[in-house]
């Protein structure tokens, strides 16, 4: 799979609270290019002052989150996710083909 030919892509940064997660929104938030999205459990962090496109997901250790993903690409468009963990980088990379985003 690839990124679409077309921008902007819709970037879902996961997860968005870890400090891997705030460089990121740091490097890609004023790209025209981008429109970054960011991924969190549930409850505040400090993820909420910086993704104005905030979105609560399970941890990768919870069943549902692969069904939780699943739905958030589909409903706002996910090209692309960009792991922020050491963990999720090794969950996404066995959850992968059926993922309809580009894990980067």
């Amino acid at each position: 799979m690839s990124l679409k030919p077309h921008y902007p892509w819709n970037v879902l940064v996961f997860p968005a609270a870890s400090e891997i997660g705030l460089e990121i929104h740091r490097s890609l938030r004023g790209l025209k290019e981008v429109v970054l999205h960011g991924a969190n459990i549930s409850g505040p962090s400090v993820a909420d002052h910086h993704y104005t496109r905030l979105h609560t997901l399970p941890s990768v250790y919870e069943t549902d989150c692969l069904t939780q993903l699943q739905r958030l690409i589909a409903t706002h468009k996910i090209d692309a996710i960009i792991p922020a963990h050491d963990d999720v980088v090794l969950w996404l990379a066995q959850q992968a083909p059926p993922l309809a985003a580009q894990i980067i």
